[in-house]
């Protein structure tokens, strides 16, 4: 069920980045952040097929995704659309990588150590490109940077320290406490940090 839930997320990853493109594409972004998107839609495409593979294997049963209603609300500014790239792009994707890492050290079946293994490199690429997103926006308008500023982090991060899976560490699932301890850890050694310096080079 875990690795279920995992694969339903990256499958739903894969529509996202896409409507991550068309709004960099509505302002006007260089081509040079278009090609990383579209090298994300692909790990994403990458990561599904991993987790959906590891789900069937682990439930004994063909998993695959689900239906999906798209309906895509594009950003309407420039500022709704660094908002929305900080907390799903720098936050979630920066936590995801802190999340695969501890999952990798408890992790001991060589398909799963895989797919966090390539989690881990492939969100890394992710979440720099968050970062590299909020800045190219910022040097667009950077009164940007009040919007960011403004922003509840621990209201944030607060959907990501929910899990309510029971600890299998030969599987990489996590206990809740320690799921929660990984967020905090994303929080404070990675995302806040971050923004730091991404705030203070606009000051």
């Amino acid at each position: 069920a875990f690795y279920r839930q995992t694969a339903l997320f990256e499958h739903a990853s894969i529509a996202s980045f896409h409507k991550f493109a068309l709004e960099l594409m509505q302002f006007g972004a260089p081509p040079s952040l278009l090609k990383k998107v579209q090298a994300a839609i692909q790990d994403e495409i990458e990561h599904a097929q991993m987790a959906f593979g590891i789900a069937s294997e682990l439930l004994g049963t063909s998993v695959g995704p689900h239906t999906m209603s798209i309906q895509p609300q594009l950003a309407q500014s420039l500022r709704e659309l660094a908002v929305a790239t900080f907390k799903e792009g720098a936050v979630g994707e920066s936590i995801a990588v802190v999340l695969a890492a501890n999952q990798r050290v408890k992790a001991t079946e060589p398909a799963i150590c895989a797919f966090l293994e390539r989690v881990i490199a492939d969100e890394s690429k992710h979440a720099e490109l968050a970062w590299e997103t909020l800045r190219w926006c910022l040097e667009q308008d950077p009164s940007i940077a009040e919007a960011l500023e403004s922003i509840d982090l621990n209201e944030v991060v607060a959907p990501y320290r929910l899990s309510h899976f029971t600890a299998i560490p030969s599987l990489g699932i996590l206990s809740g406490r320690e799921h929660t301890k990984a967020v905090l850890q994303g929080l404070q050694n990675v995302v806040q940090p971050s923004l730091f310096t991404l705030l203070d080079a606009f000051h």
